[in-house]
């Protein structure tokens, strides 16, 4: 146990360690983990308090717990838990121990967004282990500077975890791609501000910069300057230019020391008086004519007392690559920062001399220099300039934050680095609020209550308890909402497979696998295939500068500079199968006059970072998670937007709305993507997305079981057809008689028969696949989206005047007669599925065919198996009994985790596959499940999809306030998996008609500025005495589809 005393108070803390933090939070490649330092004070807690959060900066944890006296100060008033989160590679939390900073292998983990990561990793371990009683319990973000930055991105990058942030003297914007409104010499235009208005005369200052420079062009002046400034014989100045040794030494002085000017004695960077700078005026402020002698003695003067002030030093380093004297040498670990510029904190600093500043002029900065110099400190690490990426943090974070809510922004006048603050003046958008403390220096408003503390920062700390209050009475809001919501009044959903792979030749995970010709004519659509040759294959280490490309679908036939860009965020599958079945995009393009653009998943198609050798080993195919596919995309947007040869030929200051669509695994991407990158996406049409399919949702892992046997059911079918007859197939697997039977009826291919009771697996397994990706697309009209099929292919014919064709259901209406009878109508049924088309003689489904089967690209499966393998840890299983009619797997007594494990780990073992690698909280931690900060997306399932069991619904947490913002829930009678993704055709049902009108007019508003009230959501039909047509065909450019459209706003008039 800590203690420390922190004003008259007697504070304390005690030192713990978060074990097992992935070293990369990011890919699957390395399995190695560490431990992250925490200091926790739960003195003042209760259950369900609020947990004040730290996150922690460029050095040692302690510095900062000793420095942020404004939550020890809150802590008893709020009942709060305190936490200060280490930084890695800071510190003691150096997850290679004195190895952390040998190679660019191990720094190369040091980044911002893998900090982020631990931080969100340790706010779930808090909440739902180390602390009682605290999975309701608010989370609150306080950092400075550095520190600043990351609480702010916390709540932007993972508002779910992190109800509001207090981000004080955070230069979010200080990046080159905000020059503009940063310029590079702010910094120490600031510096001069301040130290002039405490009394200094800025030509003493730039006079002494000249007298340092004569006196050095003298082997009697260089003597001089050694022993006037007590420096170390290994820092002598030897020759003439060493004296910019000593004026870059002095130059940190003056700009840490306007950073530190408060009003009272501290010891946050160094030991110094209050108001330092008005102290070291002294040394400056004299009219009276000095000699180079006198002017050198005034630059010595603020040296000594910014690091000499308690008189116990005796000499000064000042030789950079031989000493650790600093002005930043208090936060401990020096190459870590430095580090961080070479990366990713590539901020634009130099000085322009007078009048701008009263340095010696180096501007401009240059990413060359910057290079140079990251080259000469790190290169025998491994560094190389590709590994430095100066646009990537604005991409990342954003020029602006369009949906943040709950942060306070506050910067202090006298800090120099407030110029890349998020306001430079004092004002409230929304829930942002920034706040200038006029006599401020750096995160001052950070520090304990004082007796010396001024007005304006009282005023400050006033304002953060007043908006602290507002966070708690909307979390409170949030929380009574969601404890409405249980495993029983969520509907179901789905898309991938709804059991556990049992089989290397089982489907279940595919559904993107047919190449036989379509049913019905379907439309044509042109794009051009595009590719991004400089995707980064990680975009959040700095240890892997490869690059690959990324292929894309285009079509600019219908955009002009006011229209929009539609993107489609692609699944697990060639890109060409999407951009052929989501029609509603070429639909409406030239309504809105957007850009079309389907862009592949990474791992998939033809987009493939390592070629061939892309799925060999882990070092490869570890690359491969959502989280990587949305920076993908995210950089690919960004792109699309600015270069010439796509879109950027707009006239300046045009503004490119980005609408993501996406259907399944695409529809969770489109929403994540919105999620993570809401300033470079406008709103997400996420289709059929299965969200809440994880566990720890509250979802019963049975659902998408349920809705499957519930949509055979309701059209007809014989439940005990399926049950007795998975019964009965597993009994005849058990004899050799049994077994010729089942390879008779089941029309087994020639040498590749069952031929022991192991087989039963692999043939229930395609039995299952063909019944359950039925359902999943059972559409109105023929398609052939994963394989050839009629119009609701599950239905059953009742009567010619409803339906014209016998589907599946005809086959499985008569339950109660023998097990060859039985077997006979299942191979029925999925005979509709694999062989509607008539096309084949025998079907292969043993494991030994997997590469012989026509359904399957081994290449998805491995992909697909992968995801399911490490982050899309999805929970899905069968009940039987009255909840489904397939057989039991949610009983198995070695549990679902337990078995998923094990498969994934024999189907990758020779890879190099850990189970580590299997993260059941992944999804959770990464993109929450509570949406109250969601905002611009529409979420639309349909009732007769499978997947729709776990999709975001009306009584899912956090909808209820989200609904206020943009956000949409559409739930469709007779509709299947992302049908409304589809072409519109004259067989859809009218919910789905209506849904897209409404879908339609939401976009326009998301589109046009002169949109400014969200339209609000109309009830659905429920299509009672609906019944699809004889003849169904496509419509082209239909809407509004017979329904009236909105007269509230229209499109604006532009020529080009």
């Amino acid at each position: 146990l800590i203690r420390f005393f922190q004003g008259n108070k007697n504070c304390q803390w005690s030192e713990e360690w978060l074990e097992n933090v992935p070293i990369d939070h990011f890919s699957f490649h390395d399995n190695r983990v560490f431990r992250l330092r925490y200091l926790i004070s739960t003195e003042h807690f209760v259950s369900n308090g609020p947990i004040f959060f730290y996150t922690g900066n460029e050095g040692n944890v302690e510095l900062f717990a000793q420095n942020t006296g404004l939550m020890w100060d809150l802590a008893p008033e709020f009942n709060a838990a305190i936490i200060f989160a280490e930084h890695r590679f800071y510190g003691k939390s150096q997850p290679f121990g004195n190895e952390s900073y040998a190679t660019i292998r191990n720094l190369g983990y040091l980044s911002s967004e893998q900090a982020l990561g631990d931080f969100a990793t340790l706010i779930y371990h808090l909440k739902n282990k180390r602390l009682l009683v605290a999975q309701n319990s608010s989370v609150i973000a306080f950092g400075g500077s550095y520190g600043g930055m990351l609480a702010a991105w916390m709540r932007i990058k993972y508002p779910h975890l992190v109800e509001g942030s207090i981000a004080s003297s955070a230069p979010v914007f200080w990046f080159i791609d905000m020059s503009r409104s940063v310029p590079q010499d702010a910094y120490n235009r600031i510096v001069k501000r301040s130290f002039l208005s405490s009394g200094c005369i800025e030509k003493n200052i730039l006079d002494g910069w000249i007298a340092l420079k004569n006196l050095s062009l003298t082997t009697t002046g260089r003597a001089y300057l050694n022993g006037l400034f007590h420096l170390d014989k290994k820092s002598h100045l030897k020759i003439s230019t060493d004296w910019i040794m000593l004026k870059e030494y002095l130059e940190d002085i003056f700009e840490s020391m306007a950073m530190v000017n408060y009003p009272y004695p501290t010891n946050y960077l160094a030991e110094l008086p209050g108001w330092p700078v008005k102290v070291a005026c002294q040394f400056f402020n004299s009219n009276k004519s000095k000699n180079d002698e006198e002017l050198a003695q005034s630059m010595y003067g603020i040296m000594n007392l910014y690091y000499n002030y308690t008189g116990q030093k005796k000499t000064f380093c000042i030789k950079p690559d031989v000493c650790n004297d600093s002005a930043y040498g208090a936060l401990g670990d020096p190459f870590g920062w430095p580090w961080q510029s070479c990366t990713e904190m590539v901020m634009q600093q130099c000085s322009s001399g007078p009048p701008n500043d009263f340095f010696i002029k180096n501007c401009p900065f240059s990413l060359k220099g910057q290079e140079l110099y990251c080259i000469n400190t790190f290169g025998k690490l491994g560094y190389t300039k590709a590994l430095m990426r100066p646009h990537w943090s604005i991409l990342n974070y954003g020029n602006r934050y369009p949906t943040a809510t709950n942060i306070v922004f506050s910067n202090g006048y006298l800090d120099p680095w407030s110029a890349g603050g998020w306001s430079l003046k004092s004002r409230v958008m929304g829930s942002l609020i920034s706040i200038i403390i006029k006599d401020g220096a750096h995160h001052y408003d950070l520090r304990g209550k004082h007796q010396l503390d001024t007005n304006s920062v009282k005023d400050a700390r006033r304002l953060f308890f007043q908006h602290y209050l507002t966070m708690l009475l909307v979390l409170l809001e949030i929380l009574i909402a969601g404890r409405m919501v249980t495993s029983d009044n969520v509907r179901k959903i789905g898309i991938f497979p709804p059991t556990p792979i049992i089989t290397r030749n089982s489907s279940d995970n595919l559904w993107m696998t047919t190449k036989l010709n379509a049913i019905m004519e379907s439309m044509n659509y042109e794009w051009n295939v595009k590719w991004y040759q400089s995707m980064p294959i990680d975009h959040f280490t700095y240890r892997n500068n490869e690059f690959f490309s990324l292929k894309y679908l285009a079509n600019y036939s219908y955009f002009l500079c006011d229209g929009p860009l539609f993107f489609y965020a692609g699944n697990e599958g060639d890109i060409e199968a999407f951009a052929q079945n989501t029609g509603i995009m070429w639909d409406l393009a030239p309504r809105f006059h957007a850009a079309i653009v389907f862009a592949e998943h990474r791992y998939y198609g033809n987009s493939k970072p390592y070629g061939k050798r892309s799925y060999m080993d882990v070092l490869r195919l570890g690359y491969l998670n959502d989280i990587q596919v949305l920076a993908d995309f995210a950089q690919l947007i960004t792109f699309l937007k600015t270069d010439q040869e796509e879109l950027g030929f707009c006239p300046p200051g045009t503004e490119i709305p980005v609408i993501v669509f996406g259907g399944s695994y695409g529809g969770m991407l489109a929403a994540w993507l919105r999620m993570k990158y809401p300033h470079i996406v406008d709103g997400a049409w996420a289709s059929s997305a299965p969200l809440r399919n994880f566990y720890g949702t509250g979802i019963n892992p049975e659902s998408v079981s349920n809705v499957t046997t519930t949509n055979y059911v309701t059209n007809g079918c014989d439940w005990k057809v399926f049950s007795e007859g998975f019964v009965a197939i597993q009994k005849l697997s058990k004899t050799e008689e049994g077994r010729m039977k089942l390879n008779q009826i089941f029309r087994s291919k020639p040498g590749f028969e069952m031929k022991n009771f192991d087989d039963f697996t692999s043939l229930y397994s395609y039995i299952y696949s063909a019944v359950f990706y039925m359902a999943v697309i059972d559409y109105p009209y023929p398609t052939n989206f994963l394989t050839p099929l009629p119009g609701f292919p599950v239905k059953v014919q009742y009567n010619l005047l409803f339906y014209i064709i016998a589907y599946a259901c005809q086959y499985a209406t008569k339950a109660g007669i023998n097990d060859e009878e039985l077997a006979e109508q299942l191979y029925n049924v999925i005979n509709v599925y694999y062989n509607y088309t008539g096309q084949l003689t025998d079907h292969c489904f043993t494991s030994n065919c997997t590469i012989l089967s026509p359904f399957q690209n081994n290449d998805e499966v491995i992909a697909w198996n992968w995801q399911c393998c490490t982050s899309m840890t999805m929970q899905n299983c069968d009940r039987s009994g009255e909840n489904d009619f397939f057989l039991n797997t949610c009983d198995n007594p070695d549990g679902l985790i337990n078995i998923s494990i094990k498969y994934c780990t024999e189907l990758f073992k020779d890879i190099g596959y850990s189970s580590n690698f299997y993260k059941l909280h992944d999804t959770m931690i990464r993109y929450g499940m509570i949406y109250n900060a969601t905002s611009n997306t529409i979420f639309s399932n349909g009732n007769l999809d499978p997947w729709s069991a776990s999709g975001v619904y009306e009584n899912s947490p956090g909808i209820t306030n989200a609904m206020r913002n943009g956000v949409y829930i559409f739930y469709m009678s007779d509709a299947a998996h992302h049908l409304d993704l589809r072409t519109p055709n004259t067989c859809d049902p009218p919910s789905v008609t209506y849904e897209r009108f409404q879908v339609t007019n939401i976009i326009k508003c998301w589109v046009y500025k002169n949109c400014t009230e969200l339209p609000t959501s109309n009830p659905l039909p429920d299509n009672t005495g609906w019944h699809a047509p004889d003849n169904c065909q496509f419509i082209k450019h239909g809407y509004p589809w017979g329904y009236m459209e909105p007269k509230v706003y229209s499109y604006p008039i532009f020529t080009q």
